[in-house]
This record gives structure tokens, C-alpha cells and sequence, in this order.
């Protein structure tokens, strides 16, 4: 998924309300949540979670006791979070990007100080159709742990999100602290690409073709 940067959502920068949705992935927020990341006020909150919600982007999910509607991500808003504003790529240059992430999977996979290491990493969207440019470079991944016992697992993790921190890594939300193991590897296998879109839900598969890639056989 693309977007415009000169596009507004309920009169706010659509950057802004991707990076919004991109940081609600995995937990509910409320209406408070919008105000603190937008800078807006209670009705221009409000403004944005009606128009997210007609664009499908956000569903309820509860009520607080206070009365306050709580809001998950759908798929769709996961994909909008995750979604590049970069110029299409020609073909040749994307198939060179691509080439670059599996050598960076094969990184993590032998690097101790990732914890985590892609499983599966399957393919979609344009860079399946034969168009001569693509959109993005859009892959889902299957992280799962290196370490399988579970105590020293949570021992790593702790010790590995308290190195961050020390290093002046601040997390937003308790959520981004905990994930913060999975994170470090999404990064680096990023590596700061725009034309690269992650996904970590396997139910964005299904809204259209798909090729698996990868494959950690050990």
C-alpha cells in the first residue's frame, strides 16, 4: 500500500494518522490516545476515529467504565500504518532491494544479538503483478524466538530492552517496550527502506495473491 503525502485525513496530515495507526498496533486506544500523538483536541479526535472508522481502518472493540470507546487496528489499518510514501520503483531496482533482505534475514538468523529469526517471509501485492514499476516491496514475516526455553527467553528480552534504553531508546507505550525484541530485528530488516513494507499479521494474506520467499530450514 501507497499514500499521499499531500492526501488529509479529517483535516490532519495522513503521515501523522499512519504513524498514529502505525504505533496502535496490538493494543486498544481511546479517544486520549489520538489527542496526545495528533496534538489535537477532544473533537478533532473524534473527527479522526469517525473518519478512520468509516475507511474501515479501526474497529471497537470495548468501553471503558468512564464511558470512553476503546479501538483496535483491522488489517486494513495495519497495512495503512505500515504503508510507504515512496516514489514506484522499477523492477530491476526492487529486485536488487529484495535480493539485499534475504542476505539481511540470513544476518539475523547468525547474529546472538537478535533474538528473534524469520521463519517464513512471504511475498505480496505489486511486486507479483508484471507491472514494470512497483508500488512497494510488501512481506509478511513469521518472527519466532531463537531461545525456546521460555524463563531464559524472558530473561534475554529484559536484558536486551534494558540495553536499549541505556543506549536512549524511549518506548511509547509498554506495549512498544515488551515487543521491542521483535522490533530490533523488523529494523534492521527494514533498514530504513521506504520501499519495504513489513507485516507481522498473517490475515493481510488473504486479500490476494501471495509467494513464499523464504523458509528457515535449520
Amino acid at each position: 500500500m501507497r499514500v499521499n503525502l499531500n492526501e488529509r485525513i479529517a483535516g490532519q496530515p495522513v503521515a501523522k494518522v499512519r504513524d498514529l495507526l502505525k504505533r496502535g498496533f496490538g493494543w486498544s486506544w481511546d479517544t486520549s490516545y489520538v489527542v496526545k500523538r495528533l496534538d489535537v483536541d477532544r473533537a478533532g479526535a473524534k473527527k479522526v476515529v469517525a473518519a478512520l472508522r468509516k475507511r474501515g481502518y479501526i474497529r471497537k472493540t470495548a468501553s471503558t467504565s468512564s464511558g470512553e470507546d476503546l479501538w483496535d487496528n483491522t488489517i486494513q489499518g495495519n497495512a495503512f500504518g505500515n504503508a510507504s510514501a515512496a516514489k514506484p520503483l522499477l523492477r530491476t531496482s526492487a529486485d536488487q532491494r529484495l535480493k539485499e533482505f534475504l542476505a539481511r534475514i540470513e544476518d539475523v538468523a547468525k547474529n546472538p544479538q537478535f533474538l528473534y529469526r524469520v521463519s517464513t517471509a512471504i511475498l505480496f501485492g505489486s511486486y507479483l503483478t508484471l507491472k514494470d514499476r512497483i508500488n512497494d516491496i510488501d512481506l509478511y514475516l513469521n518472527l519466532v524466538p531463537k531461545e525456546k526455553d521460555a524463563e531464559k527467553r524472558q530473561r534475554l528480552e529484559q536484558r536486551r530492552t534494558e540495553e536499549a534504553v541505556r543506549q536512549g531508546r524511549t518506548f511509547n507505550t509498554f506495549i512498544d517496550q515488551i515487543s521491542w525484541p521483535q522490533t530490533d530485528v523488523l529494523k534492521f530488516l527494514k533498514a530504513r527502506s521506504r520501499s519495504i513494507s513489513l507485516h507481522t499479521d498473517d490475515r493481510i494474506l488473504k486479500y490476494g495473491k501471495s509467494k513464499v520467499i523464504y523458509t528457515d530450514r535449520s
